[in-house]
């Protein structure tokens, strides 16, 4: 069969695209039969007689019909070449994530779509999360492959993660997977935990012996997060030799390699720190040892510069070191009864004598001037038995704990005046002022 007609004609602009109804006609003339051939020209034709009658102008509309039919037979036969069909192409299909399925991923991280006729190239590709549409695409995105961002406008996420909906359309059809969300990460934009010293053991640091510090982290944050711990060895001569030793634990002392914790929103999880030989430093050399809890990103949530030093002992509060100031004895031995020093009618005067216990050597201890109220009444330290102050020595110290005690002696007189009074006893060690006091009632009877 032969099919002989015009080309079809029109003003063109530069860009413009020109098809040759003949051209076309002739190719396909070897891919259909002739009878489909010839209805096909008939189809264009019908359009055009159902739309021109005699004295009808020919209007720009149908032209644009005529131009468009060949454009779109055009494409029919470019398919037909390449042996593709138009159904299989306009499916959209999903056959793998990165991360894969199964796989939680965070919301602002990113996520990779494999698969078919995602219709990028047309720019027709479509995706959701939930009803939640992604609006950037990034590089390396393609009609087989979509790669974006979890958008992070999605903020109803729990701690805990929970499923949501992915959807790819290429405006005809469309693909869904289930993937699992988790919240967004935090950033390291600012601290957002704490890093707080607890222990030292032993808590005396000597060169070569080991020594492990204790640490908490404490969340200020309302999300989970997983942080990478840090510990750095400064201002010492030798550092490199303490750096190189630095051992990250868990609390539980076993090791933690990674150097990582999970730190729950709001909780706590406690760290250890070991150097399992101090340097050789001369006695009283100080350094400072830095602990970081880090993002993933590197960025610090919280941090703590604490300054150590080598076999010297950090003297405790002073309530540990006078751990017990107590009533003992009295002369004559009936003038304290309970927590009241009497002064009976026709004695002139009390000895009370204190239980005093030290615990720390080598140390002074003050015997301070009693604290007396009431008119008329008088409380001394009696020389004869008590120093102004107890130099206590480490041989002085004995048991478990070491202790050692002593035993002041004050002297209590009354020349009239009020009936009661008040008296506190204090002892206090030297360059300190934390003191230990024992406070007594006085009456005479």
């Amino acid at each position: 069969m032969s099919t002989n007609f015009r080309d079809v004609n029109r003003t063109v602009s530069a860009g413009d695209l020109v098809i040759s109804v003949a051209e076309i006609f002739d190719r396909l003339q070897t891919k259909v039969d002739a009878a489909t051939l010839e209805q096909l020209l008939r189809d264009i034709l019908a359009g055009r007689r159902d739309r021109v009658r005699p004295g009808e102008l020919i209007t720009a509309e149908l032209i644009n019909q005529m131009l468009a039919e060949l454009e779109s037979l055009e494409e029919r036969v470019t398919r037909l070449e390449a042996g593709v069909t138009t159904p299989s192409e306009a499916a959209v299909i999903i056959t793998r994530l990165i991360p894969p399925e199964g796989q939680a991923i965070r919301v602002g991280q990113e996520l990779q779509v494999i698969g078919q006729n995602f219709g990028f190239s047309r720019g027709r590709h479509e995706a959701f999360i939930d009803d939640f549409r992604v609006l950037t695409f990034k590089d390396g995105s393609s009609d087989t492959a979509l790669i974006f961002n979890i958008p992070l406008q999605i903020t109803n996420v729990p701690t805990t993660g929970r499923p949501a909906t992915l959807t790819v359309s290429n405006q005809t059809s469309q693909a869904q997977k289930t993937i699992s969300l988790l919240p967004v990460a935090q950033t390291g934009q600012g601290a957002n935990v704490d890093v707080l010293f607890e222990t030292l053991d032993p808590t005396t640091i000597r060169s070569g012996e080991p020594v492990t510090f204790r640490y908490s982290v404490r969340s200020r944050g309302n999300q989970a997060q997983v942080l990478t711990m840090r510990a750095q060895v400064s201002e010492v001569a030798n550092a490199t030799a303490w750096q190189d030793q630095i051992q990250i634990l868990n609390d539980d002392l076993t090791p933690n390699t990674l150097r990582t914790i999970s730190l729950p929103a709001g909780g706590q999880v406690f760290v250890r720190i070991r150097i399992p030989i101090v340097p050789t430093v001369p006695t009283g050399t100080t350094f400072r040892l830095t602990v970081d809890a880090l993002f993933p990103t590197g960025g610090v949530s919280g941090s703590l510069a604490k300054p150590y030093t080598v076999a010297v002992i950090t003297p405790p509060e002073d309530r540990d070191a006078i751990p017990t100031l107590t009533f003992s004895h009295a002369d004559p031995p009936n003038a304290v009864q309970g927590n009241t020093i009497q002064i009976r009618t026709g004695v002139a005067e009390v000895v009370v004598s204190l239980l005093a216990e030290f615990a720390i050597a080598p140390a002074t201890y003050n015997v301070l001037d009693p604290v007396v109220t009431g008119a008329g009444w008088r409380v001394v330290r009696f020389a004869d038995e008590t120093p102004a102050a107890y130099n206590i020595t480490p041989s002085d110290l004995s048991g478990l704990p070491p202790k050692t005690s002593r035993l002041p002696s004050f002297l209590v007189t009354s020349t009239g005046g009020s009936a009661t009074g008040e008296v506190t006893f204090i002892i206090q060690r030297q360059g300190q002022t934390i003191s230990r006091t024992c406070p007594m009632t006085l009456a005479r009877v």
